[in-house]
Parts: structure tokens; sequence; C-alpha cells
């Protein structure tokens, strides 16, 4: 990729405008930028304090407690899914642990707002020397116009991390690009390596940093290629211990990938229900990144295709649009998989369009202007994005009823495993494509209710958190089908089942065990 010679083009000396009024403007930028960073700070804060953890949440933050009263990484963990193996990536576990030791449990749901706020703060301060201050306000009031990001920035799920990663990684290669040091060679090894500890999509950051090694290395700058391929080798270096455990103990070193446990047609169900096609995906780009960055996007690849330039900025422009089309194909794609490619497409467009605007200072202050705005009235009339991700209230009475009537050390088979655990602290199971010590799949193909309590003995389910009603539907991965409701009824008719509780829309049923 061509660098340019000039990252900051002086002023012209017959600009119109005078200095003071010029200056004035940039510190009107900087301080609504600012202002919309402490804007969204504190909304968000405030929704995060009063959530309620669901589904994968309720999942990390046990790992972090977990490792937080052990002051180790757990191998399985009986407390789900009848002994869990734990594959995940570590790097937000250990930083919830971390965090919750410095400022308690309960701060674990503030800690995702932490992580989204400190990436435009990165913006803001990385890669001062190569990019417009300008461009770089305009990234990061880009993002605080995004709904996804905001989103998951009161959700304790792992893209708030790998998306400040991400960003740390491109300011770090584009400081790089600009001067040629292997002290920020050696920073975007470390950062890529915890990118890799982080989540699989750290990997299209590493293939993406290879690729600009080898354009190095065919403009015969060896240099630079030599020390892009050692930014590499310390990220596989950091990342290899965990790949060679995941490899010794589960049969994978990226476990579930290539999975020796997979269970082929649970996987085919649970990939249908929790994915989307590609192209429905691919259609839904657009909407996941806003109106804004789509439009600012769109005249920055114009631009690009216009002036034919190859530089780093043009890379990064290119990176993020084929990083998210990418994904698309990736196993149980989903939206929330974008957000670490939207900081890098806001800013390289960002920084293409203040590049365009150079000769024209006024434009760019009305540019600023209009997104400074934009953001503020956004974040004055914001969405409660922490009610939509919440844990319902039935379930929370459920959870409620389940404490005082099922005794620790029993096992209750529920869909919202992780949830059930978290909240009654009672094991809590289902049946999971990969994974599980057992694998209580037979309870979902069941047609005969003997056996289907003889399933319940063999896999040690005591209790069993249900829907009221059943439907005439069948097997997902994710429901509980007819064939299985038709021998709950039963086995209640019975008396081999008990309804210890009932709500309106759930019920706990024990097992009842015959006397001697």
């Amino acid at each position: 990729m061509r660098r340019e010679a000039r990252p900051h083009a002086a002023r012209p000396a017959h600009s119109p405008r005078p200095v003071a009024l010029h200056d004035a403007a940039n510190f009107a930028v900087r301080a609504g930028t600012l202002g919309v960073l402490v804007i969204s700070a504190v909304v968000l804060g405030g929704q995060a304090r009063r959530g309620w953890f669901a589904t994968d949440e309720c999942f990390h933050a046990y790992v972090s407690e977990w490792i937080l009263a052990h002051h180790r990484l757990p191998t399985v963990m009986s407390e789900f899914y009848s002994g869990f193996y734990y594959y995940y990536q570590p790097l937000l576990h250990m930083l919830g642990a971390a965090w919750s030791e410095l400022f308690g449990l309960a701060a674990l749901h503030v800690l995702p707002v932490a992580l989204t706020v400190a990436g435009p703060v990165a913006l803001l301060a990385l890669a001062r020397r190569a990019v417009p201050e300008v461009a770089r306000c305009w990234a990061v009031l880009l993002c605080a116009l995004n709904a996804s990001l905001a989103s998951f920035g009161v959700r304790l799920y792992v893209e708030s991390l790998i998306t400040l990663l991400f960003i740390v990684a491109v300011a770090l290669l584009i400081e790089f690009h600009r001067a040629g040091r292997a002290r920020y060679a050696v920073a975007l090894g470390v950062v890529i390596g915890l990118a890799l500890l982080t989540k699989f999509s750290g990997w299209l950051l590493a293939g993406f940093v290879g690729l600009v090694a080898l354009v190095e290395a065919l403009r015969r700058d060896g240099a630079r290629s030599r020390s892009l391929a050692l930014a590499l080798l310390i990220a596989v270096g950091l990342v290899a211990p965990w790949l060679i455990r995941n490899q010794s103990l589960f049969g994978s070193p990226v476990y579930p990938a290539f999975a020796p446990d997979m269970d082929r047609a649970l996987y085919a169900l649970n990939r249908h229900r929790f994915s989307m096609p590609a192209p429905v995906f691919l259609r839904g780009i657009p909407v996941v990144l806003g109106p804004w960055l789509t439009g600012l996007a769109l005249v920055a690849v114009a631009r690009a295709a216009w002036t034919q330039r190859a530089t780093i900025r043009e890379g990064l422009l290119l990176f993020s649009i084929a990083g998210m089309c990418v994904t698309a194909w990736t196993p149980m794609a989903a939206a929330r998989h974008l957000n670490p490619f939207i900081p890098v497409l806001a800013l390289a467009s960002a920084w293409s369009l203040a590049d365009a605007l150079e000769a024209r200072p006024w434009m760019r202050h009305a540019v600023s202007a209009v997104l400074i705005v934009a953001a503020i009235g956004w974040w004055a009339a914001a969405h409660d994005y922490r009610a939509d991700a919440d844990v319902p209230e039935n379930l929370r009475e459920a959870f409620k009823a389940i404490v005082p009537r099922v005794p620790r050390g029993e096992t209750i088979l529920s869909l919202w495993t992780y949830d059930t655990f978290y909240y009654t602290r009672r094991n809590a199971t289902w049946p999971n494509p990969w994974g599980q010590r057992a694998h209580p799949i037979e309870l979902f193909r069941e047609t005969d209710p003997a056996r289907f309590l003889a399933d319940l003995d063999r896999y040690g389910i005591d209790d069993l958190l249900v829907p009221r009603t059943a439907r005439p539907v069948a097997f997902d991965s994710a429901n509980y089908p007819e064939s299985f409701m038709r021998c709950v009824g039963e086995l209640v008719r019975g008396g081999a089942l008990r309804v210890e509780w009932e709500s309106e829309s759930l019920a706990l049923l024990r097992r009842v065990v015959a006397k001697p």
C-alpha cells in the first residue's frame, strides 16, 4: 500500500478564515465530541446498572465469578449442561474477574459500558499523527450514532471487548504504517494476540495484517514486512497455549470447530435456529451500520474508486467491508458479529471525507456540527437498550420459586440453562450440540413416557422447568416439542412427576421417587 508523504497538509496561507476562528471551531468540535461521549457513557451506565443478566450474560458473569473465587480457569463446569466443557476464549472472563476484584461482582453490569466508552477514547487518543483530528472526531460521532454498538454497550457479551481490541489494533497499524517503528509492530502483535484470546473474529484481524505484510514484501520493503511478520508471531505465540490446551482436552485447537463429539443432527437444528442465511445477513448490513455510517461509507468507497488510491486508509476501508461480508458465512452468524468492523469502517470513511474537504474547512465544520447535533439528539431520546436484553419477568418469578423448592445438588432441565443456574445456583442442563459430558438428547426424541422417565433417571435430572401449554411443534434445539410435552403430561397424570409450582406460563415439575 502506498504511503502518503504528508499525513497532514499545511493550511493554505490564503485561507479566508482567521486563524482564531478556525481554532475556535476546532475546539468546539473537540468539546462537542467529548460531550457526546460523556452523555452516552452516563446514559448507558444508568441503563446497565439496573439490568438483569440474561442468556449468555449469565454464563460470562458466572465464569468471571468462578475465576475470581478459584484463581484459575475451569476445565469442565458441572453447573451447566451436565458438565460443560470450558473451551471459550478466556480474556473476557479473566478481565471480568479482575474487574470484580476491584469493584465488586455487581460492577460486572457496567463493565461493557466501560469497554464501549474506551473504544471512542482510543479512537481520539491513538494514531494522532497520522489521522486528522476532525476525522477521528467524526469516527467517534458515527459510532455514537450506531444502535448496535449502543445495544451491546449494556450487555455483558464479548462484542464490546473485541471491538475495543480491533480499534486499538487498527490505530497501531496506522502508526506503524506512518513511522515504520518496530515498537508499534510489537504492540500490534500483543493486541492481536489478545483479540485471538477473545473471539474467533480476531483471526480476520490477523489475516489482514498478514496481507499488509505480503504487500510490503511485494513492494520490496523487507524491514516493514519482517516487522509485521514479527507481530503475527507474537500474536500466535500468545494464543498458542490456549490452542494446545483445547486440543489436548477437547480434541480440537479451535473447539467447537472440528469438535470430535459434535452431534451433527442437533448442530444442524441449532444452526438453522440461530443463524441468519447469508443473503439475509448481507442485506441487513446497512441496517446494522445505520444511515449515517452507510451513507458516509458509500461516499468513501466511491472516492476510493474514483481516485484509485491504495493507502492504508483504503486498505482499512476494504478490510472492514470484506470482513463484514465474510462474517455472513461463519457459523451462527448474527448481526452483533459486525460490531468490531463498525469503528474501523467509521474511521476509514471519516478519514476519506476529511481528506476530500481539506481545502474547504467551512464544510468540515458543517459536517462536524451536523454530526454533533444528530448525536446529541440521538442520546437525548435514547432507547432503553437494557430493557430489551433483561431476563423476562415470568422467568424471574420462576427462579425465585425454584430456590426454596429445589435442594442444592439437584439438576433442573431448563431451556433457559444459563439463567436458571445463575439465579438459583442449581445445576441446569439441556442438550447442546457439543461440549457435554452427558448429552440428554433422547428426551426430545422419545415418545414413550416410561422410556422418557428412564432417561430422566439415566441423566440425573430431578426437576423440569417447562411451559404450561404444549404446542404442536417439532424439536428445533431450543424449544419443548410436542412429544416431550405429551410424555411430561402422562407422567404428571401417572404420579411419576409432581407439580411443585406453577404460574400462568411456567411450571416446575419434580421427579417422584417411588418408595422401596
